[in-house]
């Protein structure tokens, strides 16, 4: 069966993408391991993904980010009142990002929920993120 667009007219569609991405991201990934109680522990200082030259500009990664709507929600956490907010990232077709990774982007670090990597319209990866304030 052939494909809908050829590699080129899909490379045409991920330029334009690509060029909607104007907010720097960068990726850390933590390591995860069991403490003495064999709870999962979280690594305090995860180090940022190198990132594929294919998906830079200048040396950075960049993407597109929205809040999707009506997805807020609140809690109490340690005795303090917060909420989760839901926010869509757009980055390039290749990036290293993974479900659990962090996300910081202009300081605040987003916690990587899903990444949707469409094998049938690959224009972009989709990363679903989760932002606590």
């Amino acid at each position: 069966m052939k494909p809908l667009l050829s590699n080129s007219q899909m490379a045409a569609i991920q330029r334009v993408a690509m060029a909607g991405m104007k907010v720097a991201v960068v990726i850390k990934r933590p390591v995860f391991s069991s403490d003495d109680l064999g709870d999962e522990a979280v690594d305090e200082n995860p180090l940022a993904v190198v990132q594929p030259s294919s998906v830079l500009r200048d040396g950075t990664l960049f993407g597109y980010l929205r809040q999707t709507g009506g997805d807020t929600t609140g809690g109490i956490d340690a005795g303090a009142i917060v909420t989760t907010s839901t926010f869509e990232l757009g980055v390039p077709v290749g990036a290293n990002v993974q479900a659990r990774d962090i996300a910081v982007i202009g300081g605040r670090e987003y916690r990587v929920q899903d990444v949707l990597d469409d094998e049938t319209w690959p224009a972009m990866l989709d990363v679903t993120l989760r932002y606590r304030s």
